[in-house]
């Protein structure tokens, strides 16, 4: 059952959300130094587990068994799973960036994975936050954390949705270098280099809240686009097309879970047409 959000100041969102941004990556670099490197960092995506309130690792073998690197948001706690039972953990609170790095490192040793490829550098950059000087992890504001973790249980429940409603939808994944959970609808009968994201970010550096988003790809010219106003929502026609849904415009709802999901379909549909009238103007 989806589940209403509260209201709190933003400023305490977006300091939660720094502090998870700059956690998840501990979880993301298991399997990015443990599988074969990729040029495009596939390995180190990540999959939201509503049950767990957690963020997953990708699946890793050894020995006839499947384990994965875990985070719970609301607690900071790392775990290790083995066959999907929980084997091992530890908790950021109070630990600095690089003494959970060490620890990370050596409880992955200890369950028999070879980690001498583990480092701390990055294929991408992300924002400076505190952990990375020094500071210890912790959790300020829990009702911040617990309305982070009700919008990614909101998403996977709505892009799981679209996935059976439509076909050629990829995988719902957390990309830890912007720290949302999206999908990807191509249409690869019709118009190959055409797609529409659909998804949520907790917040970035060009929106400070969280926020749900629908875009397309290829960008068709901002300048000529006819667009109508949407019930919920907003347009975004600079520096990419698409619509999004903040924070602030879901508390204004009488009934939040209607307003986001009445969003995602009216942003889909002519989203679409852009994409497809881009696409045949490229």
């Amino acid at each position: 059952m989806l589940k209403d959000i509260s209201q709190i100041p933003l400023k305490g969102i977006e300091e939660t959300k720094n502090t998870l941004h700059q956690a998840v990556q501990l979880i993301a670099l298991v399997a990015r130094h443990i599988r074969p490197r990729v040029e495009d960092d596939h390995y180190a995506n990540l999959n939201w587990s509503p049950d767990r309130s957690a963020m997953l690792g990708n699946i890793l073998e050894l020995e006839g068994h499947n384990y994965r690197a875990g985070m719970q948001l609301s607690t900071l706690k790392i775990f290790i799973l083995k066959d999907n039972n929980e084997v091992d953990h530890f908790s950021l609170i109070g630990k600095t960036y690089e003494e959970a790095f060490e620890i990370l490192k050596e409880k992955w040793s200890r369950a028999g994975f070879d980690t001498g490829r583990f480092e701390l550098e990055l294929p991408y950059e992300i924002p400076t936050y505190p952990e990375t000087d020094g500071v210890t992890f912790k959790i300020d504001n829990p009702k911040a954390a617990e309305i982070i973790i009700k919008c990614f249980d909101t998403t996977q429940t709505l892009l799981e949705k679209f996935k059976k409603q439509h076909e050629h939808v990829d995988q719902i994944k957390c990309w830890p270098h912007h720290f949302d959970l999206a999908t990807l609808k191509t249409f690869p009968k019709k118009y190959k280099d055409a797609s529409i994201g659909i998804g949520f970010s907790p917040g970035d550096e060009s929106i400070k809240e969280p926020y749900f988003y629908v875009n397309c790809w290829p960008y068709p010219n901002s300048d000529s686009l006819e667009v109508k106003k949407l019930n919920y929502g907003s347009w975004n026609l600079e520096r990419w097309v698409g619509t999004t849904l903040t924070y602030t415009q879901i508390l204004k709802a009488n009934n939040q879970q209607k307003a986001i999901q009445s969003y995602l379909e009216e942003s889909y549909k002519p989203l679409k047409e852009f994409s497809f009238k881009a696409s045949k103007e490229n």
